[in-house]
């Protein structure tokens, strides 16, 4: 076994002006790669050392796959011609930025900039290889190792907790260079810290949503108002749980912890009440302009499982198709739901109720357009409607997700890209009124312009909405869970994770096709659906010029 030597070999002329120790997370550039290799092999942060010259200045870094890339890369046909190999060699270096080359990221402390500032600017420019960084080092203006951003942290923290961790505790320079065993010692402090971060965050927004004005909660409404209701339901759950089952009595009193308990059930409650309750005739904007339901493009009705509330959500479409303007274009309607333990799909429920409207009112009709499988013609007080069926949605996010798929591949005539030239510009939801918030949430993002062109806005969506109020405390339970359960799968959905921050990084609304691809890795309801992208496959290659898939 080759033991780990930090001399710089004879013909160099130079020794590092302090010894390095094996649990150091530096080494010297001249070094044998055999030796760095076994370091990095036992780094329990990372599995990253960083290089230095002889005056401990931070020339490079060098990781596992830095060792792969020039294995690959340079092939060596025996051990001995390994054995030459030093770090050097194989490491990435730091530059200055203008080598066109890969080279090492890393933070200058005092600077005008902060920490943060820096990150993110080499995020940006380092998209590719971002996610393989573990460590981060923080380097004086002599370019030598003062801190390590450790961005590999066992707990999910945002980058900005991170940096105010790690600037919160310095290493003492003064006791030698920085240690792995330092840095696992300060992922253990970080976890103290992460405690009572998260606690005093969770109280300070229970009291912000609690605080009255005039005897109403003004927080609680602006939250409503602005649509993110179910995100912060979502948390207030999840920080009960935290609570509940992740707090010590060496974290937190018995006592305060009961206390925070009862504020955070307080706040959650009010605010779920407020959101189920809302929207049952008009919701989110309370201002819709009129032309939306006066002259819709397209008509979208939302299945569910009881036959009586599908009934009900066809009756309130036909209702709004009998309001149109009769001088504006037929829009289309789609009845957008999949299979859910009955013998035919949601879809095929509400056709047959469609069907048996038409059969009430004696001038209407439904038929079969035999060109298109999926579509119908329904004619109503003169005006011919196309109605399409869309049968593999589960839940309102697989509504809005197949819903656009389906119209994108079955070619309607309303452009769902910003480069369309008759693009949708009007869209009805129609559903229950508990559901009006986040299916507007939903729709809003989905059917989103992905387009850097200032005069191509999204879609404007209204909700016609059922008026069905919550009958008991049970059903009210039911309802409370399942958007707990959907603002879950949409917090999960939106936000790819971050391997190297365990942070987030949102899907851009629009991006149909990412937001599919998390469906089929995070989703219980779509996961492994492979079938449904041979289904949909031809909507990646037909027409990107409007860069919306």
């Amino acid at each position: 076994m080759t033991t780990i030597k930090d001399a710089v070999p004879e013909h160099s002329g130079a020794e590092p002006r302090e010894p390095i120790t094996a649990d150091s997370l530096l080494i010297s550039e001249h070094a044998s790669l055999y030796d760095a290799m076994e370091r990095i092999e036992n780094c329990r942060t990372g599995f990253t050392i960083f290089a230095v010259d002889a005056a401990n200045r931070v020339v490079g870094v060098l990781t596992r796959g830095d060792v792969i890339r020039f294995l690959q890369r340079t092939r060596p046909r025996d051990s001995q011609e390994l054995a030459a190999s030093t770090v050097r060699d194989a490491m990435t270096p730091r530059g200055d930025g203008t080598s066109g080359r890969p080279e090492m990221l890393y933070i200058v402390a005092g600077r005008t900039r902060t920490w943060y500032q820096q990150l993110t600017e080499a995020r940006k420019s380092n998209r590719s290889r971002w996610n393989r960084i573990k460590l981060v080092p923080v380097l004086n203006v002599k370019m030598q190792l003062v801190n390590v951003l450790d961005l590999e942290s066992p707990l999910a923290r945002t980058r900005l907790e991170t940096l105010v961790m790690a600037e919160a505790f310095p290493f003492d320079l003064s006791a030698g260079p920085i240690t792995d065993t330092a840095m696992a010692h300060r992922r253990s402090e970080f976890d103290s810290v992460h405690y009572e971060t998260h606690r005093k965050k969770v109280a300070g927004l229970c009291t912000l949503l609690l605080r009255r004005i005039g005897g109403q909660y003004c927080m609680l409404n602006d939250v409503f108002n602005n649509a993110r209701a179910d995100e912060i339901v979502l948390g207030l759950f999840r920080s009960e749980e935290w609570l509940k089952g992740h707090v010590s009595n060496a974290d937190m009193k018995a006592e305060d912890q009961r206390a925070l308990l009862a504020k955070v059930s307080e706040a959650r409650d009010n605010l779920a009440t407020q959101y189920l309750n809302a929207g049952k005739t008009t919701y989110f904007p309370a201002t819709a302009e009129a032309d939306v339901y006066k002259k819709p493009q397209l008509i979208i009705v939302l299945g569910c499982r009881p036959d009586s509330a599908l009934s009900e959500r066809v009756s309130a479409a036909w209702s709004l198709m009998t309001e149109m303007d009769c001088d504006h274009p037929s829009p289309t309607l789609v009845l957008s739901g999949g299979g859910d333990g009955h013998e035919l799909s949601e879809a095929q429920r509400m056709l047959k109720e469609l069907e048996a409207l038409c059969k009430a009112h004696g001038s209407a009709s439904l038929d079969p357009q035999h060109a298109k499988a999926v579509w119908w013609k329904l004619t109503i007080e003169g005006r011919v409607i196309d109605v399409v069926l869309e049968e593999d949605s589960l839940d309102t996010l697989g509504n809005a997700v197949f819903s656009w798929l389906t119209l994108k591949l079955e070619g309607d005539r309303y452009g769902l890209r910003s480069a369309d030239q008759n693009r949708l510009e009007r869209l009805v939801l129609v559903t229950d009124g508990i559901h009006a918030p986040r299916s507007y949430d939903i729709f809003r993002r989905v059917f989103a312009f992905r387009s850097e062109l200032p005069d191509s806005p999204s879609p404007k969506i209204a909700v016609r909405t059922v008026d069905r109020s919550i009958a008991s405390n049970n059903e009210g339970n039911v309802a409370l869970a399942h958007l707990r359960s959907e603002a879950q799968v949409n917090a999960e959905i939106w936000r790819l994770v971050n391997p190297l921050t365990n942070g987030y990084d949102v899907i851009q609304d629009g991006h149909v096709r990412s937001i599919l691809g998390q469906m089929l890795r995070l989703h219980k309801l779509y996961n492994g659906r492979w079938d449904l992208v041979r289904k949909y496959q031809k909507c990646w290659y037909d027409d990107r010029r409007g860069g919306d898939q």
